[in-house]
């Protein structure tokens, strides 16, 4: 009537790296990982599962309106295809040839 929708997310945050979770075809699944990107570090995916797709929105939300503080950096997803896969993201700065030492990587399973 008002073209008002409402999207539920799965929520998962750093403490969930190195766990699977289970999805249904439809589902949405939100990652929400600290960082600050006036460091000049991002978190970036590095390996996207094909049973997902990525959805837009806001991809930063700062912790406060301080110049330089830090916050949550979300990545969106929907449940596309059955199968298994895993998402990984990196934080790092981007044009630092080093690998980094802080990865997120969760298991996904659509059903």
């Amino acid at each position: 009537m008002w073209g008002l929708s409402l999207g539920v997310y799965r929520l998962v945050e750093v403490g969930d790296a190195g766990t699977a979770l289970s999805l249904a075809v439809g589902e949405r699944l939100m990652v929400a990982l600290p960082g600050n990107p006036s460091t000049g570090y991002t978190w970036e995916v590095q390996a996207e599962p094909s049973v997902v797709r990525a959805v837009p929105g806001l991809g930063f939300l700062g912790d406060t309106t301080m110049i330089g503080a830090g916050g949550i950096f979300y990545f969106r997803y929907l449940a596309a295809a059955p199968g298994e896969d895993t998402l990984v993201l990196v934080y790092r700065r981007p044009w630092e040839p080093t690998p980094s030492d802080k990865t997120f990587a969760l298991g996904v399973v659509v059903r």
